[in-house]
């Protein structure tokens, strides 16, 4: 079954909100979701390829098999709509300051 645009943008938003409920509460958390938005603009701002940011996410996750492999379906297709999904994912809420 095919997903439609606003549904994978809406999975992509609902897996950003994941990553940064993962970590609020672990020490050192907050900037591992800062991190983790910093590879992203990273991609979005064409100052990386998605290999690029693939790597730094596996490593950034590896202790996360689970948030690996749903990061992995955003990123294995080369599709305009999820490359557009792994650009619009920075629309998710900024981690708030202690």
């Amino acid at each position: 079954m095919e997903r439609r645009g606003g549904e994978a943008l809406g999975e992509a938003i609902e897996f950003v909100n994941e990553v940064r409920r993962r970590f609020q509460d672990v020490e050192d958390g907050h900037n591992t979701y800062r991190e983790f938005l910093r590879i992203m603009n990273k991609y979005r701002d064409g100052r990386a390829s998605k290999n690029q940011i693939c790597a730094e996410i596996t490593a950034l996750f590896r202790y996360h098999p689970d948030l690996l492999h749903d990061f992995s379906t955003f990123s294995e297709s080369d599709d305009k709509e999820n490359n557009q999904n792994i650009i619009n994912i920075n629309s998710a809420p900024k981690p708030s300051t202690r």
